[in-house]
C-alpha cells in the first residue's frame, strides 16, 4: 500500500490535471487516470495497490460522476478492506456476481454453450462434429450446465472433468478445450470476469496429458504393393462410392476432400482439380494435377451428373459410410480411407527418386522447416503432375520410365 495521506490534489489543480494525460497521485492509493479519448482527454479515478506481489487497479468511477471527495471516500474504503486482508478488486467482482444471481439475470454455462455454438458452428465444415460438440456437454459435464457462468471456478471445472479424465482422457482433453472456449466467449460477452479456470496452464498441474496416457495410433494403411490390385477391383464395381474412392487414391486426397468434390472445382480441359481453401485442412487452396486415369473417372461421373457434387449421394455428396461399407464388402475393413495417402507416400519413398518435399506438396502438407517455406513458395505444379502420372501408371501396372524415377529438377 502506498504511503501518504490524501489531499495532494486541490480542486483548482484537479481542473488542470484533468486535461493532462497520465497518472496523478492524490496520496493514499488514489490516482486520477487521464487517457486520450475520441473527444479529448478522459479522466477517471483508480485505487492502486499491491496484492500477492502484483500491482492491481480498482476503478472508482469517472471524474464526470465521482467527485474528488467521493473518490477519497471510496479509496479509504478500499484501504480498510486491505487492512482486513480483503482484496478490494476481488470483493467488487464477487459482489457483482452475487448481484446478478440475486436479480435472476445471471447467464448459465448452458446458455453460453448454446450461444457459442450458434455463433461458431456455421463456420465448421463438419456438421456431424457440430452436433456432437453440442451434445458432449450434456453427456459428460451436465453439472456445469445449470451453473451461472460467472460462478464457474477451478473447483467446478475439476469436479466436472475428473470422472471423464479417469476413463476417457482424450475425450476429456477435447472437452476441456471446449469449456475453455465457452468461458472465454462468456468473458468477452461481459458475463464473467477473471482468469479462465479451464486453461491448460492451470489444469496441467492436476491432470496428466491425454497424449502421455495413450500411445499415438496411426491410421491403418494398406501396403503400397497391394494397392494396384485393390484399385483394379474398384474398377470392376459400379457403385459411386467405388469411383469416389478410386479418385481419392489417384489424387492423394483426403477422404472428405474427394467425396465432396464439386463440378465447379474441376477443369477437365486443363486436367486440374482446384480444391478451395475453405475445404482444405490447411485452409490453403490446393491445385491437384489430374492423371489420365483420374480424368477418366470424372468423365464417367459426368455421364450420370445429378447435382453440384462429382460423386452424388442421397443427400448431397456420397457419404463416408458408403465408402467405408464398400471397403468392408471388398474385405479390406482393416484399412482406413485416409491410409491410402500413407501408402502413396511409401510408394514414393520405396520405389522412386522423387524428393520428399515434392511428396509433401502432393499431400498438401506445409513444409516442416521454416527456411524451406520461406524460399519455396511455389506449388511445384508441373513436377507434381509427373508424380501423379507415375502413381497412376504404377496402379495400372505400367513399367516406370527412367525419367519418372530420376530426381525431378
Amino acid at each position: 500500500m502506498r504511503r501518504g495521506q490524501p489531499g495532494r490534489i486541490s480542486p483548482l489543480k484537479l481542473r488542470q490535471l484533468a486535461k493532462r494525460i497520465g497518472y496523478h497521485s492524490d496520496g493514499g492509493n488514489l490516482y486520477l487516470s487521464v487517457t486520450e479519448g475520441p473527444n479529448g482527454p478522459r479522466a477517471s479515478w483508480v485505487c492502486q495497490y499491491t496484492r500477492g506481489g502484483r500491482k492491481r487497479q480498482l476503478g472508482l468511477g469517472s471524474l464526470t460522476v465521482v467527485t474528488l471527495a467521493m473518490a477519497r471516500e471510496r479509496a479509504m474504503a478500499a484501504r480498510r478492506q486491505l487492512l482486513d486482508n480483503i482484496d478490494p478488486l476481488a470483493a467488487k467482482r464477487q459482489q457483482k456476481q452475487h448481484a446478478l444471481v440475486a436479480a435472476g439475470k445471471a447467464v448459465t454455462f448452458g446458455d453460453c454453450v448454446q450461444r457459442y455454438h450458434a455463433a461458431h458452428s456455421p463456420k465448421w465444415r463438419n456438421q456431424q462434429h457440430a452436433r456432437s460438440w453440442l451434445t458432449s456437454f450434456e453427456r459428460h459435464v451436465p453439472a456445469l450446465g445449470s451453473m451461472p457462468v460467472a460462478a464457474v471456478d477451478l473447483a467446478a471445472v475439476i469436479a466436472a472433468l475428473e470422472p471423464v479424465w479417469a476413463t476417457q482422457p482424450e475425450t476429456a482433453s477435447r472437452l476441456r478445450g471446449r469449456i475453455e472456449n465457452v468461458l472465454d466467449f462468456a468473458k468477452v460477452s461481459g458475463w464473467r470476469e477473471g482468469d479462465n479456470p479451464a486453461a491448460w496452464s492451470l489444469l496441467s498441474k492436476r491432470f496428466a496429458s491425454s497424449r502421455s496416457l495413450r500411445p499415438v495410433k496411426h491410421m491403418a494403411a494398406m501396403d503400397w504393393r497391394t494397392v494396384p490390385a485393390f484399385v483394379q477391383g474398384l474398377r470392376q464395381r459400379t457403385e459411386i462410392a467405388a469411383a469416389a474412392l478410386q479418385f481419392m487414391i489417384l489424387c492423394w486426397a483426403r477422404p472428405t476432400e474427394a467425396r465432396e468434390a464439386k463440378w465447379d472445382e474441376v477443369d477437365l480441359a486443363e486436367a486440374v482439380w482446384i480444391v478451395p481453401a475453405s475445404r482444405m485442412k490447411g485452409k490453403r487452396e490446393h491445385r491437384v494435377p489430374l492423371s489420365d486415369a483420374a480424368v477418366a473417372v470424372l468423365k464417367r461421373m459426368a455421364e450420370i451428373r445429378q447435382n453440384q457434387f462429382v460423386f452424388p449421394g442421397k443427400r448431397g455428396a456420397v457419404s463416408k459410410d458408403a465408402v467405408r461399407e464398400l471397403m468392408l464388402r471388398m474385405g479390406r475393413g482393416d484399412c482406413t480411407r485416409h491410409g491410402f495417402r500413407s501408402a502413396a507416400a511409401d510408394w514414393r519413398a520405396e520405389s522412386t527418386q522423387f524428393p520428399g518435399e515434392l511428396q509433401e506438396a502432393c499431400l498438401a502438407h506445409a513444409l516442416p522447416d521454416a527456411t524451406q517455406r520461406a524460399y519455396q513458395r511455389g506449388t511445384q505444379f508441373a513436377k507434381r503432375r509427373k508424380v501423379m502420372t507415375a502413381w497412376a501408371d504404377y496402379l495400372d501396372g505400367v513399367e516406370p520410365q527412367v525419367t519418372q524415377l530420376r530426381a525431378v529438377s
